[in-house]
């Protein structure tokens, strides 16, 4: 009976030291072992404490083994489910795969990791509901952790969608939504990485657009997209930019000559508007404006664009009528250096078009730009019969060419090999090459 009490008392006191090491003393010294393998070695160090009473009592174990072989083998036979999820479970957690508050995502279910034990593991969704799923089933399947990424802060990326007209500029709504989320306050949404917004897809009438943020909290999904849906939609209604719903729309039209000529009016009176705000074709009369609009070609560029390189010689004469466009040079570093940025009613293109000199600089969009295109001939033609528009265009070509010099002797780049010139001599070629004569003649 004394015997029994010390094997207990054995037992009992292996538990507690195993208890003190694995659960206290290694997590101070910050030596995390996974539970399991500490019950293991609970249990194999029971095993041995075991062993060495039967001994005691003149009991060989090995015999015992021996004898008991077939009903081993019978036992291991119908408990093969179990141990395979026993060793599933210590496979993860030996490698940390998978880890106490975790979030997961397997199959069609996803919740936070809340236990992790011999055959299995239990998740809490977030519709209050306890998932147990066996450790074999896990490592059987390709499953997903949520936010977790090394290195980085716990965040997991989100996806809102909606729709705008496809008539609408791409590059406002993407600038409306992401200055109104970035500038809110809104709970559980980091500022790093921050929220941006893009163009998806084309659907129908619709353009489809995406705002992605990384939500800290995984919790609570739903609150917070709804949240952010709340702000963008505000946002584009102050913009005038309702969201829209896919529709169709069935035209029927009279095709005929009246219908062409009244949708040619519309269009010409739209840039007659543009083109009475342009200081370069002020002073003109109506019918003058009325025969340039119905030369023009209008044409949008995205942020990004080049609409002229460097080197190239300008086909076409372009008017900005809305955004803004930077004049860059190449630094040292080979990278683009900004040196001047043209704004509504400037325009580029001159030199090439009147006097068929390559580009000194790269003309890009800076964000959504709309120009006018005139192509070389028909401007060409248009400065034969008003001659005037020369001398302002030559005063601009000879103000910003000495500006482009002077940036790129700033950046120590290599200077334009045309020399700077007066104004005056800028007029003298534009006159001599469109044939209208020296000004000495005048």
């Amino acid at each position: 009976m004394i015997s029994v009490l010390y094997f207990g008392i054995g037992l009992f006191s292996l538990r507690i030291l195993g208890l003190f090491l694995f659960r206290a003393f290694l997590p101070k010294l910050n030596v995390h072992w996974p539970n399991i393998l500490g019950d293991l070695v609970i249990v194999g160090a029971w095993l041995a404490w075991g062993m060495m009473w039967l001994r005691e009592f003149g009991l060989d174990f090995t015999e015992i083994v021996a004898t008991s072989a077939v009903l081993t083998a019978i036992a291991a036979f119908a408990m093969q489910d179990t141990l395979g999820n026993v060793i599933d479970g210590i496979a993860l957690q030996s490698d940390q795969s998978v880890k106490l508050g975790d979030w997961i995502h397997l199959d069609d279910i996803e919740g936070r990791v809340v236990d992790i034990r011999w055959r299995s593991i239990k998740l809490e969704t977030r519709n209050w509901e306890t998932v147990v799923i066996p450790n074999g089933l896990l490592m059987r399947s390709q499953f997903r952790i949520l936010g977790r990424r090394i290195g980085e802060p716990l965040q997991w990326r989100r996806w809102i969608w909606f729709q705008i007209d496809f008539t609408e500029d791409p590059q406002a709504v993407i600038t409306t939504v992401e200055k109104a989320v970035r500038q809110a306050q809104i709970q559980h949404v980091s500022s790093k990485p921050a929220p941006n917004c893009l163009m998806m897809d084309f659907d129908k009438s619709v353009a489809r657009y995406a705002l992605r943020y990384w939500l800290t909290d995984f919790a609570l999904d739903d609150p917070t997209d709804s949240s952010i849906r709340h702000h963008i939609y505000v946002a584009l209604c102050r913009a005038g930019l309702t969201p829209a719903i896919p529709s169709q729309k069935l035209f029927v039209v009279q095709d005929d000559e009246k219908y062409e000529e009244r949708n040619a009016e519309r269009n010409i009176d739209h840039r007659l508007a543009m083109l009475s705000g342009i200081d370069l074709f002020q002073g003109l009369e109506s019918l003058e404006l009325e025969r340039l609009a119905g030369l023009l070609q209008p044409t949008p560029y995205a942020d990004g664009d080049v609409l002229a390189e460097r080197g190239a010689v300008d086909d076409a004469f372009h008017v900005i009528v809305d955004g803004e466009v930077g004049l860059v040079l190449p630094d040292q570093e080979k990278s683009d250096l900004e040196v001047l940025t043209l704004s509504a009613g400037e325009f580029f293109g001159e030199r090439g078009v009147l006097l068929g000199i390559p580009r000194a600089s790269t003309a890009i969009a800076c964000g959504s730009v709309e120009c006018y295109k005139l192509q070389k001939t028909d401007f060409q033609e248009y400065l034969q019969i008003h001659a005037h528009l020369a001398e302002k265009i030559a005063k601009v070509m000879a103000s910003r060419h000495i500006r482009l010099e002077l940036a790129a002797e700033d950046i120590g780049h290599q200077k334009d090999q045309n020399k700077p010139e007066h104004h005056f001599e800028v007029l003298e070629k534009i006159r001599s090459r469109l044939g209208l004569g020296s000004l000495r003649d005048l």
